[in-house]
């Protein structure tokens, strides 16, 4: 029978807030445990990030404090060969890509060339002379600059390690965790949570449901390590690991982002599913509190709490890399919109961006890239061309369904047709009428984007109310 105290502590613990004190016990004590998705962003992180991320990892406040399931090590030495392979291929792609668009580049040159050869200038008009601007020495030059790309692309790929040389990385990391590796689970225990996880799975208890259609199996002795219940299998080891030795803090740091292990509302991740705080607390009475932090998170409030010096390139590195193919989203779906801001405005040194914290923090989001250069290109040369400051403020807020992104420029008075005179019936050109706006409002349509315009106190707003369910 279950004892009633008990039953209200580990509800109450399951629900309790960690405030300041807590925390302070936590970062101060805690084991550290990795996943193996962490240790795979090395291979994928910059390489000046990847040194502050070995680095932090070597420091002895955190070295002589973590741990690693043997599930997670399984894991990141199965996976380790494709995250090397992905970055290896990533030259071919980029290389096909720049000689792709050489050769669009060329053949618009050529198209051109047959168009005003059969306009017959030469002999018809007095003054018109193509061949002074449009010669292939001016075309070769046009080029150049992605010619010297795909030679520095080259020279790179010289650098970049394949799946057949020795790996560093993975030395690294068997150093750091030498000693301090689990023991795995017997086989006995995980034919049993094999059974129990079939109907976990169907019911959508966390961990690793998301996991279920993974095919693959991994052998170690005479041991089958199924895939698709692999975080199942990580996640006892955690509890067997602060049960066996009576752990009172564990901290989990983690890549994966998915939902069968974070509490998300309203587009933020509260902590762990508390399925999962109710499993640890029962099965680890002496646990007083258990945590979980993805990688960049991590690396924040690590280095403010030990004094390390993490950049913020790093910590937006890792950000990005929580979007990645084993989330379940292709990464390349999915779309930096500050990104696509910064090549929209390269070259615009007489024009102010100005950006509030939020924006330049944005998530990544499902939104096709051309139509979102597009939509922010259009934005752009709209204030360009009609702010009286010649500047445009950006900023975003989060609301229960949206989070929505929000232009505002200081309107020119003599400037009458607008980006927003849709609403006033005005004629003018593609960014002074309605058919810059109309190109805005019809392509995030379909992509169930909602659009609005104010002019107010001669200051013109433009809002993408962009649903929460198209981030990452």
């Amino acid at each position: 029978m279950t004892n009633s105290n008990n039953q209200i502590d580990i509800l109450l613990k399951t629900h309790c807030e960690l405030d300041q004190d807590a925390l302070d016990n936590l970062w101060g004590k805690a084991t550290f445990i990795f996943d193996s998705n962490v240790l795979l962003d090395l291979y994928r992180l910059p390489q000046e990030a990847k040194n502050e991320l070995l680095s932090v990892l070597k420091k002895p406040e955190i070295k002589n404090r973590i741990w690693i399931a043997f599930q997670g090590l399984l894991e990141f030495l199965n996976n380790r060969h494709d995250a090397i392979g992905d970055q290896k291929s990533k030259f071919e792609t980029v290389r096909g890509k720049l000689q792709q668009a050489i050769s669009s580049y060329e053949e618009t040159f050529k198209t051109l060339n047959i168009e005003l050869a059969k306009l017959k200038l030469r002999r018809r008009h007095s003054l018109i002379n193509p061949e002074k601007f449009i010669s292939s020495e001016n075309i070769a030059a046009g080029i150049g600059f992605v010619n010297d790309f795909i030679e520095n692309l080259n020279e790179l790929e010289k650098k970049q390690r394949d799946v057949n040389d020795e790996d560093e990385t993975k030395k690294d990391v068997l150093n750091i965790f030498q000693g301090k590796i689990g023991r795995g689970l017997s086989k006995k225990q995980i034919t049993e949570l094999y059974l129990a996880g079939e109907n976990r799975y169907k019911n959508e208890v966390p961990p690793g449901y998301k996991d279920k259609n993974k095919p693959h199996s991994y052998f170690v002795l005479d041991i089958e390590y199924k895939c698709k219940f692999g975080d199942l299998l990580f996640w006892h080891e955690v509890i067997d690991k602060a049960k066996a030795e009576n752990l009172e803090y564990v901290i989990l740091v983690t890549g994966d982002v998915k939902d069968d292990w974070w509490l998300e509302k309203r587009g933020k991740k509260l902590g762990p599913r508390k399925e999962l705080l109710n499993e640890i607390y029962t099965n680890a009475p002496s646990l007083k509190a258990f945590h979980m932090y993805d990688t960049s998170n991590f690396l924040r409030r690590i280095g403010e709490r030990f004094a390390f010096d993490v950049s913020e390139s790093t910590i937006s590195e890792t950000e990005s890399l929580l979007a990645s193919d084993r989330n379940g989203v292709k990464s390349d779906e999915l779309v930096d919109i500050s990104e696509i801001l910064a090549i929209v405005t390269i070259d615009m040194d007489d024009f102010s961006v100005a950006q509030a914290d939020g924006f330049t923090n944005l998530p990544l989001v499902k939104i096709p890239l051309m139509t979102m250069y597009n939509v922010l290109n259009e934005i752009i040369h709209n204030a360009k061309n009609h702010s009286s400051t010649k500047a445009i403020y950006i900023d975003t807020r989060l609301e229960s369904q949206y989070r929505t992104l929000r232009f505002s420029n200081a309107a020119n008075p003599n400037k009458t047709t607008s980006f927003a005179s849709r609403d006033n019936t005005s004629t003018g050109s593609l960014r002074e009428g309605a058919v810059g706006l109309d190109m805005v409002r019809s392509t995030l349509a379909l992509e169930g984007v909602h659009v609005e315009t104010t002019l107010e106190n001669n200051v013109f707003t433009i809002e993408l109310f962009i649903p929460i369910s198209k981030f990452q």
